[in-house]
């Protein structure tokens, strides 16, 4: 990818160098290229062909997916994808006007539901050609069309039948192409189509789309209305809805009808907690409540104490304060029973050390080697302040989940892991109440004797 970035950019060092070649050599080039690989075949048609023949070439292909009986497993998706964006591009360079490319392009989302069902999408590449390939293109179209009405009947007429959810990025942009007064017509329109629903899967089908218009249209009445009929079904409204609405409220400048949804969410509710508080903190921040700003910035540093959190903090208080903010929650993150990673990286982070080694050292029996990223990064930490028995700790607990999962293929990581712990072993004196290495690793032997791949990796 970044070659082709390279290529594409403008000031590329590659394209200054092409642009030296002789005609004749790069058309041998491209000839050569048309032969090897099918890709560049259909690149060079393209750039051969006439808007007309473009034109056509393009529809037959949409044609032809629909048609389609052969199956796309999960190794050639790839390659349907760059024959899915060689029919747009077709599709855009063999477009006489807007309306003729819309048109196709109309042709091409209505295959989406033929396209899916034969293909294996697992890595969702396919249908991202549908959700910004296709859909930019559409914007890029549409925003030149004069009859904007028609547009819009288009839009409603493709969401309508978006059985995979690929056409409603159509409608995430409909703002780039549509005037706010057809904006809002299509959301009443879909409006009243959540009352003509059949069933609740319906009704809440049109209700999204509402609210996906209602918040390009900067309209929190509208959005709320909708966020509500999407889930009339649900036992309660769930507290992430609560949250959108809110924040379309702060969104559109109305603070105090924000404050009034995110009040209604339980405060049993640990789960939106961090999406919660960052919209109360923009909301008292806007008011000028340094009081009440104080109040959510320490609570949420207190839940997660990161580098992030500790900036919104120091602009509640003032940075002057940040000297005795360090000293108050140290006290407190070695107070406590419970081993925090990210409490650790916080006490190293500002100075910390002692405090973070003996914090960590006296937690071990909660270290989980599983949380391997976050544990090597805090070893590196450690080992970077010549803490050697704490990232060494460390090493074992990796070792020890390594282990119990006994899958082989792991072992060179295991192997890895016992050969830095070697070589750690010799700059700790104090090994403190923890066995040696020597004993560690002896314990090691007799615990996972049977591993016979393991010991044979560690000794070659």
């Amino acid at each position: 990818m970044s070659k082709q970035l390279e290529f594409i950019n403008s000031d590329s060092e590659i394209r200054a160098k092409l642009a030296k070649v002789a005609v004749e050599d790069l058309v041998e080039a491209l000839m050569e290229l048309s032969i090897r690989h099918d890709d560049a075949d259909a690149i060079i048609t393209r750039l051969i062909s006439s808007k007309k023949d473009n034109f056509k070439r393009a529809k037959a292909k949409i044609l032809g997916l629909r048609r389609q009986k052969r199956f796309v497993d999960w190794k050639s998706s790839k390659l349907f994808c760059h024959k899915l964006d060689e029919i747009l591009a077709e599709t855009r360079n063999g477009s006489e006007n807007p309306n003729d490319g819309i048109t196709l392009l109309v042709e091409f989302f209505k295959s989406d539901k033929a396209i899916i069902e034969y293909c294996d999408d697992s890595d969702g590449i396919i249908g991202d050609v549908f959700r910004f390939s296709a859909s930019d293109l559409f914007a890029e179209l549409a925003s030149k069309c004069e009859d904007k009405k028609w547009i819009s009947e288009i839009l409603a007429d493709l969401y309508e039948e978006d059985a995979y959810s690929l056409r409603e990025y159509l409608l995430k942009q409909s703002a780039k192409f549509l005037p706010p007064g057809e904006l809002r017509k299509l959301a009443e329109l879909f409006m009243g189509k959540i009352n003509e629903a059949k069933d609740n899967s319906e009704s809440r089908h049109w209700a999204l789309g509402v609210k996906n218009l209602a918040k390009q249209l900067d309209d929190p009445v509208m959005f709320e209305k909708a966020s509500l009929k999407s889930c009339e079904d649900f036992e309660g409204v769930p507290c992430k809805t609560h949250l959108e609405i809110a924040e379309a409220y702060f969104n559109a400048g109305d603070c105090a009808a924000a404050l009034d949804w995110l009040n209604k969410i339980p405060k049993t509710e640990n789960y939106t907690d961090y999406d919660r508080d960052k919209l109360l903190l923009s909301i008292y921040k806007k008011n000028g409540d340094k009081e009440k700003m104080h109040e959510i910035a320490l609570n949420s540093f207190r839940r997660h104490r990161s580098a992030d959190n500790l900036k919104e903090l120091l602009e509640s208080v003032g940075k002057s304060e940040r000297g005795k903010i360090i000293e108050d929650e140290t006290a407190l993150t070695i107070k406590s029973d419970n081993l925090s990673l990210t409490d650790a990286d916080f006490l190293l982070e500002n100075g910390k050390t002692d405090e973070a080694e003996e914090y960590l050292v006296g937690r071990t029996d909660q270290l989980n080697g599983d949380n391997y990223m976050p544990l090597l990064e805090l070893s590196k930490k450690f080992e970077a302040e010549n803490r050697f028995l704490a990232a060494s700790l460390i090493h074992r607990a990796l070792i020890d989940s390594i282990l119990k999962r006994a899958q082989s293929k792991h072992y060179v990581y295991a192997v890895r892991y016992l050969k830095k712990l070697d070589g750690l072993a010799v700059k700790i004196a104090d090994w403190r109440n923890f066995p040696t290495h020597d004993a560690h690793k002896e314990e090691l032997r007799k615990i996972h004797r049977l591993k016979s791949a393991l010991w044979a990796k560690y000794e070659t």
